[in-house]
């Protein structure tokens, strides 16, 4: 099992609205460079972890993405007879992953033959989804 991720934790005020101070740090562009391709692996082999020891992920881009932001550390779940409840500490709320780098992982690995969906109406629709977003950027 992959190793739990422990972020630096800035400090973040609460105003009456939102958070205060939760712009990205000023980085160069070789930082963001390293950053993402250290990011960019670790997120891969954690992603290809949960697909290939939970199937319903392979269906679903939301429970990769919450099973992702538990092994990252981020979350945890808890569950009654009638629902789930997600618990994010507000002081992670900054160092979340974007939903998008989570599915962009899986949609690389599923290019691979890695994680394909098992269920067929799932693999319907993202052949069509494919299709049509294909013939849009074809014109464009």
């Amino acid at each position: 099992m992959t190793e739990y991720f422990e972020p630096k934790i800035e400090h973040i005020e609460r105003d009456g609205w939102g958070y205060k101070n939760l712009d990205k740090l000023d980085l160069t562009e070789e930082e963001i460079i390293e950053t993402f391709d250290e990011n960019h692996k670790r997120y891969k082999s954690m992603i290809k972890e949960i697909l290939e020891d939970y199937p319903l992920a392979t269906n679903s881009d939301f429970i990769l993405q919450i099973e992702f932001l538990r092994l990252l550390g981020f979350c945890t779940v808890t569950h009654s007879k009638e629902n789930f409840v997600f618990k994010i500490p507000r002081n992670m709320i900054k160092f979340i992953p974007n939903p998008e780098c989570s599915s962009r992982v899986r949609r690389s690995l599923n290019a691979k033959g890695v994680g394909l969906a098992t269920n067929h109406s799932v693999l319907v629709k993202r052949s069509r989804n494919q299709k049509a977003i294909t013939k849009y950027f074809a014109t464009k």
